[in-house]
């Protein structure tokens, strides 16, 4: 288990056990405790989020294609496989289709998948 997912999962843990004393109503110590817990819980889940955004996953590179609107073919859906198999895809403009060929390994962070795949076509 890595720090970022241990973060998240504890820090869950914790900001509901902080929520179950806040409902509790019993004396104003745990309603305290509980709002306490429920904010360090919820602060390690985002802590927990933001390091695993910056973790480096290696992609193979599987196909390219077309998906440009315009017909000078302009934007690339490119399907990625991860270590583990699992398949993803990103979208990038023709002159980046260079770095992402059949076959090439690419690294890159959790958070450049996520922007990639987010790319809207022009």
């Amino acid at each position: 288990m890595t720090l970022s997912l241990g973060l998240m999962i504890g820090g869950a843990l914790v900001a509901v056990l902080g929520i179950i004393l806040l409902l509790t109503r019993m004396g104003s110590f745990k309603i305290l405790f509980g709002i306490v817990l429920a904010v360090v819980g919820l602060g390690a889940v985002g802590v927990g989020y933001t390091l695993d955004q910056f973790t480096e996953v290696t992609y193979s590179v599987v196909e390219a294609i077309p998906v440009s609107v315009r017909d000078d073919e302009n934007q690339y859906r490119v399907t990625l496989k991860d270590e583990n198999g699992i398949d993803t895809w990103i979208y990038v403009q023709g002159e980046q289709l260079g770095n992402y060929q059949k076959g090439n390994k690419v690294t890159m962070l959790k958070s450049q998948v996520r922007s990639l795949q987010e790319m809207k076509l022009e």
